[in-house]
């Protein structure tokens, strides 16, 4: 059964993914006057709305299957949207003429595109290796799993706070705190969307007062994981209490369709941007609600095409009932 609460943490946190890539998308095109605006409203958006997902993904992690089980799940629903959505994007890099600057100009440059993982494609990876780490220490640690888990998450924490350098695996230790926070506390995973008035504001508050202190300090501090773990902590605490409300049923409805959006709107919302610039449009607020919309509105097309042909698997969406 799912659960409405957090599919309205998932839909807001997508827009936000897709609202966050346009406007940086902005900024690079120079279209935003101010640099402290753009400056600001990134470091705000980016502070928690990946996290949110990861914590999310792990209040809900809990395998059952066997090794092999597990593996072909994952790869299935990780792995294929990757290699799948890589290609893709590679495909319209060298049909376009765009990716000639990076050298993807032929077939054999799209087939390798996915290594090493590019674009938003990371978030996929990156959740494929945790949640097989994760299913291990359970396997191994048995019912000590919790310990190891919670050292585990604080050492990848102790990495930054103490400036150690993790080479290739940062993004893999930049977003462990998130998703082992979100498994060590599945079993609250009901409190924390209760929906009582006083939670709600205190969740609102706690998710202002990390904000207010990321701003302040920057993605450069060393306690920056903290920041970004009370700021999920908070969004995902407000959000979820509003699944009863029209908003908040809105958002559950797109929640339930995340995969979809994020797999396609990178492409879309650089190509709104792109096309917009060609017909000589440049004002900030058109492009960053025209290309928001089209980030969610033609991915939430096609998924609907893609789910009435019960093709949602072979796509990389996952088939809903």
């Amino acid at each position: 059964m799912r659960e409405l609460q957090y599919d309205a943490v998932k839909g807001g946190a997508i827009l936000l993914v897709v609202f966050g890539h346009v406007w940086l998308g902005l900024a690079d095109a120079g279209l935003i006057g101010s640099a402290r605006l753009a400056q600001t409203v990134e470091h705000a958006i980016y502070l928690f709305h990946m996290p949110v997902f990861f914590f999310v993904s792990g209040l809900f992690f809990a395998p059952k299957q066997g090794p092999l089980a597990f593996l072909r799940g994952k790869a299935l629903t990780l792995l294929w949207p990757l290699l799948l959505w890589s290609w893709v994007e590679g495909a319209l890099l060298a049909v376009s003429g765009q990716g000639a600057d990076r050298g993807i100009v032929g077939l054999m440059d799209v087939l390798s595109y996915p290594v090493p993982v590019k674009s938003v494609f990371w978030f996929l990876w990156v959740l494929f290796v945790l949640q097989v780490a994760s299913y291990a220490v359970m396997r191994l640690a048995g019912r000590w799993h919790p310990a190891v888990l919670l050292v585990a998450g604080l050492a990848a924490i102790a990495v930054f706070v103490l400036g150690v350098d993790a080479g290739a695996a940062v993004i893999i230790v930049e977003n462990a705190p998130y998703f082992l926070a979100g498994v060590l506390l599945a079993l609250l995973r009901n409190e924390l969307v209760r929906p009582d008035p006083l939670p709600f504001v205190v969740g609102l508050a706690i998710f202002l007062l990390a904000e207010v202190v990321h701003l302040r300090d920057g993605a450069g501090a060393g306690w920056f994981q903290l920041s970004a773990l009370l700021a999920t902590l908070g969004f995902v605490s407000t959000m979820g209490r509003t699944a009863n409300t029209v908003v908040g049923r809105a958002l559950a409805w797109l929640g339930k369709r995340t995969m979809a959006i994020y797999l396609m709107h990178i492409i879309l919302t650089a190509g709104t941007r792109v096309m917009l610039l060609k017909l000589g449009y440049t004002g900030l607020g058109l492009h960053a609600v025209a290309g928001t919309i089209m980030g969610v509105a033609v991915p939430l097309a096609v998924d609907a095409v893609v789910q009435r042909l019960r093709l949602g698997r072979l796509a990389g969406f996952g088939q809903r009932a």
